[in-house]
């Protein structure tokens, strides 16, 4: 990743690279090369995927059954609820960080950054168990609701023109969403069984 990131060893296919200050030298990185050398790895492990994952017998089926799928309501109400809850903490570990140096600029986030994420992939259980005793949908709503208020309340620790803000309330609140995120995560993953065993 280094010599990706700072050699710009993908040349013209990793695009265009951003200036890096450190110290009064400036440095050319390519900092969207990280995620661009894992694609080929992904697409041999796609297509090894395909290839050789389909051997159970018993659940032999082709592209036309399986697409099948794409026709029901349900499987796209879970699709966007599903992201809506992992995507969320997942999106959040890598722009939490560096959102709180944008506001903060005297704080450096990445030194906690690791919080949210290990927060949310720690409750994520208890959003399966709650969604068994309470229901899924419930849980999930409520989940919902948490994950709107959540970043709206983080709004009143901003800088403004009467102050420099609260970055212990900006990051709790945050961290508030990252628990939503997790406990979401879990109760929607425990619906999907749930709704298509009832389906079927």
């Amino acid at each position: 990743a280094p010599i990706a990131i700072y050699g710009g060893a993908l040349l013209v296919l990793g695009g265009s690279p951003q200036s890096h200050t450190d110290g009064g030298a400036t440095t050319q990185i390519w900092v969207q090369n990280a995620g661009f050398i894992w694609v080929p790895f992904i697409a041999v492990a796609a297509i090894a995927a395909y290839l050789g994952m389909d051997n159970i017998a018993s659940v032999k089926a082709g592209f036309a059954e399986q697409a099948a799928i794409f026709k029901h309501k349900h499987q796209w109400l879970m699709s966007w609820l599903y992201i809506g809850t992992f995507g969320s903490f997942i999106g959040l570990a890598a722009g939490f960080p560096m959102l709180v140096n944008t506001i903060f600029p005297g704080v450096d986030a990445f030194q906690f950054a690791f919080i949210g994420p290990l927060l949310a992939a720690f409750v994520r259980p208890i959003g399966g168990w709650l969604a068994d005793r309470v229901g899924g949908a419930v849980i999930t709503f409520g989940i919902f609701l948490i994950m709107a208020a959540a970043p709206l309340a983080a709004t009143a620790f901003l800088p403004g023109v009467n102050g420099g803000g609260n970055v212990m309330g900006f990051v709790a609140m945050f961290l508030v969403l990252f628990l939503a995120a997790g406990i979401g995560n879990g109760s929607t993953f425990r619906m999907i069984p749930i709704i298509f065993r009832t389906l079927r």
